[in-house]
């Protein structure tokens, strides 16, 4: 049976697998015993999490605008080189996920990790999550 959890599982896997567009048709979600109406809020969950994730920067998040806030110039340079390197990326990408999957316990950690112009996507996120009518876990 799918879960609220399961269905942010679901959309990481396939948003990471470049594979979200499988969400359109009705093969993953034909056997789950969902209504036509959290199909829909599937896909969109699905759609959200892919444009969170596409294009992930740390450097232009909330978090990372803290914290550099009021530090020198030379600090800012040397902490984004620093967030700059493939290993860093991964690990700040990493971050995201987590959060998108815990974003059922509170997206507080989520909003603080994507793009002021996203903040809009965790609100629809929490939305579509609360009206799933599904259990949570």
């Amino acid at each position: 049976m799918l879960t609220k959890k399961k269905v942010l599982h679901l959309s990481l896997a396939l948003t990471k697998a470049s594979d979200i567009d499988l969400l359109k048709g009705d093969s993953l979600l034909a056997d789950q015993g969902i209504g036509d109406e959290d199909k829909a809020r599937v896909r969109e969950i699905g759609q959200i999490v892919q444009s969170l994730c596409r294009d992930y920067s740390y450097e232009l998040s909330p978090s990372f605008r803290a914290e550099v806030a009021s530090k020198s110039p030379s600090f800012c340079e040397m902490k984004t080189k620093m967030e700059s390197s493939q290993e860093r990326k991964k690990e700040r990408l990493e971050n995201l996920y987590s959060s998108i999957r815990n974003s059922l316990v509170g997206s507080t950690v989520l909003r603080d990790l994507v793009r002021d112009e996203q903040l809009e996507l965790v609100e629809r996120l929490d939305k579509l999550l609360a009206d799933l009518a599904m259990p949570r876990e």
